[in-house]
C-alpha cells in the first residue's frame, strides 16, 4: 500500500462535522455571527459549484480498478470508502461533494509539497479549470472539494496553534468560512504520505458511517497492521481482512456504540466510545440448531414449511475478558417465528449467523444482520445492550438473535428507511427491493424500488442521505455514476409463489 494518505493526530479522528465544531486548547472560537455568515457562504458556494459540477472521477486518486465500497453522507459532504489491495497505491478514504453531480466527470489530481507549507496540499483537488472555484479567488489550499482523510495516532504529535489561526483568518478573508475541523483536515494534508505497514495510519478502509450528530466512524481492516476502529481503537485478536460492515448506534443510554459485522463467522463486535474500551468483539462459535418442519401461524394453508432453523438450546453468552479489557459475546439464533410441528428428537445441525451486512432500524431498537452467501435474515433486540454497561468479570448475559425468515435471494447491501422499511439488493435480478418490517418476511411484503441492469450492474452498499432518500453505491455503470437514487414504485412484486 503505497502513497496516497496523509496523517492527522489521533485526537481528531472522530471529528465533529457540525457547524459549531471546535478544537479544545487551540484558542480558536467562532461567534454566532461567524457561524451565520459561514452557513450563507457555504450555501452560495454549493449553488455555484452545482452549476458546473461533474461526476466523481477517482482515477487519479486511486489505482485503476478500485471500486467505491461504501458512502456515508453528512449534509453536502460524502465520504467514500475505496477498496485497496495490499501493495496498491492511492487513497482509501475520500471526501466528495454531495449529491454526486450527473454531468461529465472531472479528473481529480494529487499534488505534493514539502512538509510545513500551506500551499497546495497532498490530497486530491478538483480540476483547476472549475470556473466556480475561481469566483472566490481563494488561496489554493482552501479550494478543496475532495480530501483524503487519515489519522496519526501519536498523542505527542502537535501542530502549532498559529498555523491553524492563520489558515482560519485566510478563509475568512477570502469569504469562505470553514469550521476549525475543516481546517485541521486541510492543514494535515501537507504531512508525508503513509507507507505500507505504518500502523499509526489508516491502511485500508473496510466500512464507514456518520452518526446523527455528525461524527465520522471509520473501520480500518489494517492490511498488515491490526485492524482498528477510528478513533484510537485497536481490535486485537481479530482478522481484519473480512470486516465489511459498520453500524453506529447513538441512542445508547451509555453513549454511542459501534457494531462491527464479521462475515467470516457468527461474531458481532461491539465498541462503546463512552466506556473507552479498546474494542469489543464476539467469539466465533457455531450454534447447534434444530432442523425440522414447523407450523407457520401466518399462513394457515401452509401447514408444513421446511426450514433449517428453530429454537436452540444453547443460550447466547456474553462475558468479559479481563486480560484484554474486551467484551466478548457468543451469538446464535434463539427463536424462530413458528411453532414446532411435533415433539420428535431434533436433528442437530451446525450453522453460523453471519453479519456481513448490518442495518440499524430507525424506528425501534433492532439491528438487522445477514450474510451475502445466505438467504437467511436475522435481527437483534438492542434494548438490553443499550441499557447496560459491560458485565462484570465472569458474569453472563443473554443476547438473543431472532431468525426472521428468508430473503428473496442472495443479497448485497442492507439499510433501513425512516418508515420502517428494510432495503437490500438482489444481484441475480439487478433489482433493489424494500421489505416492510411491520409485515412478516415474505415475497408479498416486498416492493421494487429500482430494477435496471444498466444502472445497477453491481452494487456494493445501500445508504440513506440527509434528505432520507435511499441510494445505491454502484460501479461500472453506463452513466459513470457511483451513486444511484432508488425510486420507490407503488407496484408490489411477488417473486415467489
Amino acid at each position: 500500500m503505497a502513497s496516497g494518505v496523509e496523517q492527522i493526530p489521533a485526537d481528531l479522528v472522530v471529528c465533529s462535522m457540525t457547524q459549531n465544531a471546535s478544537i479544545k486548547g487551540l484558542g480558536v472560537e467562532q461567534t454566532p455571527a461567524d457561524l451565520l455568515i459561514q452557513m450563507y457562504c457555504r450555501m452560495f458556494y454549493c449553488a455555484l459549484l452545482a452549476c458546473c459540477a461533474h461526476a466523481w472521477d477517482l482515477n487519479n486518486v486511486t489505482t485503476r480498478g478500485a471500486t467505491v465500497r461504501g458512502v456515508a453522507v453528512w449534509r453536502t459532504r460524502a465520504f467514500l470508502c475505496l477498496s485497496r489491495e495490499t501493495g496498491a497505491g492511492g487513497a482509501t478514504l475520500v471526501e466528495a461533494p454531495w449529491p454526486e453531480p450527473t454531468d461529465t466527470a472531472v479528473s481529480l489530481k494529487r499534488h505534493l509539497e514539502p512538509p510545513g507549507s500551506v500551499g497546495t496540499s497532498a490530497y486530491p483537488n478538483l480540476d483547476s479549470q472549475s470556473k466556480s472555484l475561481d469566483l472566490f479567488q481563494c488561496s489554493h489550499h482552501i479550494k478543496r472539494i475532495l480530501r483524503v482523510i487519515t489519522t496519526q495516532r501519536n498523542d505527542a504529535y502537535q501542530v502549532p496553534t498559529k498555523l491553524v489561526e492563520d489558515a482560519y483568518k485566510i478563509s475568512k478573508e477570502v469569504g469562505l468560512y470553514l469550521t476549525v475541523s475543516d481546517l485541521w483536515l486541510q492543514l494535515f494534508s501537507v504531512r508525508p504520505f503513509r507507507r505500507e505497514g505504518n500502523c499509526s495510519c489508516i491502511q485500508s478502509v473496510a466500512a464507514l458511517d456518520v452518526d446523527p450528530i455528525g461524527r465520522l466512524w471509520v473501520l480500518d481492516e489494517g492490511g498488515r497492521c491490526p485492524p482498528k476502529l477510528v478513533t484510537r481503537c485497536e481490535l486485537p485478536s481479530i482478522e481484519g481482512r473480512e470486516m465489511r460492515s459498520l453500524a453506529v448506534d447513538t441512542l445508547s443510554g451509555w453513549g454511542a456504540r459501534a457494531y462491527i459485522g464479521d462475515p467470516g463467522g457468527n461474531r458481532l463486535m461491539i465498541f462503546s466510545i463512552l466506556d473507552d474500551f479498546l474494542g469489543s468483539y464476539v467469539t466465533d462459535c457455531p450454534a447447534p440448531l434444530v432442523s425440522r418442519e414447523f407450523h407457520n401461524p401466518i399462513d394457515e394453508t401452509n401447514t408444513a414449511v421446511p426450514t433449517e432453523f428453530i429454537e436452540t438450546d444453547n443460550s447466547t453468552v456474553q462475558c468479559f475478558n479481563e486480560a484484554d479489557n474486551i467484551e466478548q459475546t457468543k451469538m446464535g439464533p434463539s427463536t424462530l417465528n413458528g411453532i414446532p410441528a411435533d415433539e420428535n428428537p431434533p436433528e442437530i445441525v451446525s450453522t453460523e449467523v453471519s453479519s456481513f451486512d448490518l442495518a440499524l432500524s430507525r424506528k425501534d431498537p433492532t439491528l438487522y444482520l445477514t450474510s451475502r452467501k445466505s438467504e437467511l435474515l436475522f435481527s437483534v433486540d438492542l434494548t438490553h445492550l443499550r441499557a447496560n454497561l459491560a458485565p462484570n468479570v465472569g458474569q453472563e448475559a443473554v443476547l438473543d438473535v431472532q431468525y426472521l425468515g428468508r430473503k428473496l435471494g442472495l443479497s448485497v447491501g442492507l439499510t433501513t428507511d425512516y418508515k420502517g422499511g428494510l432495503h437490500y439488493f438482489l444481484p441475480r435480478d439487478n433489482v433493489a427491493v424494500r421489505w416492510d418490517t411491520q409485515i412478516p418476511l415474505a415475497a408479498e411484503s416486498h416492493t421494487i424500488t429500482l430494477q435496471s441492469a444498466e444502472l445497477l450492474p453491481s452494487v456494493s452498499q445501500l445508504f440513506v442521505d440527509q434528505q432520507r432518500q435511499v441510494w445505491a453505491v454502484t460501479n461500472n455503470n453506463g452513466s459513470k455514476q457511483h451513486s444511484v437514487l432508488l425510486q420507490t414504485h407503488r407496484q408490489r412484486t411477488h417473486f415467489y409463489q
